[in-house]
């Protein structure tokens, strides 16, 4: 399941406590990008280790939309190869700043802004097609 936070100020660090906390006892499994998905997007095109308020904020201050060639909430995007690649070490790079730069007490993903871990998702995508699919 894909989450995202949206904003800051919209949901409060207990409800995304309350929300993994029901997942994890079905069994769910998620990724979060913090503070919104466009996080993620934006990593496709650039390296960035800013934090964002929401997604109203990113979308004012970052260069998504010059990349993303007018990017608009929802809209749908297609991405070369490349594009995704540049993502997935994008976001492991990111990832890895924010947690070493938290709060020593935060380990939730909702408490590090900017986090995307979309690419474990990827990964289990195509580990999956690779032996369900192909065989291998």
């Amino acid at each position: 399941m894909v989450c995202d936070r949206e904003s800051v100020g919209k949901y409060s660090a207990e409800l995304h406590d309350q929300a993994r906390d029901k997942v994890k006892v079905n069994g769910v499994r998620i990724v979060f990008p913090n503070v919104c998905f466009e996080v993620w997007i934006l990593l496709h095109f650039q390296k960035t280790v800013a934090a964002y308020d929401g997604c109203d904020d990113l979308l004012k201050k970052s260069p998504l939309k010059k990349h993303g060639k007018g990017y608009d909430k929802g809209e749908k995007l297609e991405f070369a190869e490349e594009e995704v690649s540049a993502a997935r070490k994008n976001a492991e790079n990111l990832n890895k700043q924010t947690i070493a730069a938290a709060n020593s007490g935060w380990n939730k993903e909702h408490q590090w802004n900017p986090y995307a871990d979309i690419y474990k998702l990827l990964d289990a995508i195509d580990s999956f097609g690779k032996t369900h699919i192909t065989g291998i």
